[in-house]
């Protein structure tokens, strides 16, 4: 808890100078420290989906305009995370589908 108000008065010393993403590595490594490999192996995937949105906002956000750029980097993001992570979520044991079945 005063790790969070620390922060806190700090953002508010800095008058927004502090941005988002270090606020979010502090509380992330604070986190991380028991389950490193669990965070660890999103990062990847997180920045090779990330790139491709970001490059479909950028380079369509003079002709589509702010709302509808967004729109379709969100729909370029999911459309490269969803078999990422089926992929990586799936169950691979070989008694799963009966398992799933009995249930």
């Amino acid at each position: 808890m005063l790790l969070v108000a620390v922060l806190l008065t700090l953002k508010q010393l800095l008058k927004g100078f502090m941005t988002l993403f270090p606020m979010v590595g502090v509380f992330a490594s604070y986190e991380a420290r028991f389950s490193l490999w669990t965070n660890c192996r999103q990062i990847p995937i997180v920045m090779l989906t990330m790139v491709p949105m970001f490059a479909v906002i950028k380079f369509t956000q003079n002709y589509l305009g702010t709302a509808a750029s967004l729109a379709c980097g969100w729909a370029v993001y999911l459309t490269a995370m969803i078999p990422v992570f089926r992929s990586l979520y799936a169950d691979t044991r070989p008694d799963a589908g009966e398992t799933a079945a009995m249930q």
